[in-house]
């Protein structure tokens, strides 16, 4: 998400807002991802593969909501935090030592989940 948030309409306090339609979502646990930083999260569970597989085969130009999860392994919506981060897949990498994929994030903009779709 490469806009310039001085274009994007200003919230009652002050901050930029906007909406953004529905994209693939990534549980992250042990690990917590901000605007700006880069980060390698271990693809370890079918629900992280699969939001990875969705962001590489849709029309979500390679963008992914990571929000810090409570448990290993979510299996619900509500097992993640509500404010999370709209990330960039920049590679995927594969570990020898496991055969496990790793995706490269690089953080982009603040997210808050208004809603979650299966």
């Amino acid at each position: 998400m490469d806009d310039d948030q001085s274009s994007l309409p200003a919230a009652a306090d002050g901050r930029a807002e906007c909406t953004v339609g529905p994209i693939p979502v990534l549980g992250s646990m042990g690990s917590v991802l901000f605007p700006g930083m880069r980060c390698g999260i271990l693809l370890a569970t079918s629900h992280a593969m699969a939001a990875v597989r969705a962001v590489l085969e849709g029309a979500s130009r390679g963008r992914i909501a990571v929000f810090a999860a409570r448990n290993c392994d979510p299996q619900s919506p509500d097992e993640l935090y509500s404010v999370g981060t709209i990330a960039q897949i920049f590679s995927l990498t594969k570990c020898r030592c496991c055969g496990r994929w790793v995706a490269n994030l690089r953080g982009a903009a603040r997210v808050r989940s208004l809603d979650q779709l299966r």
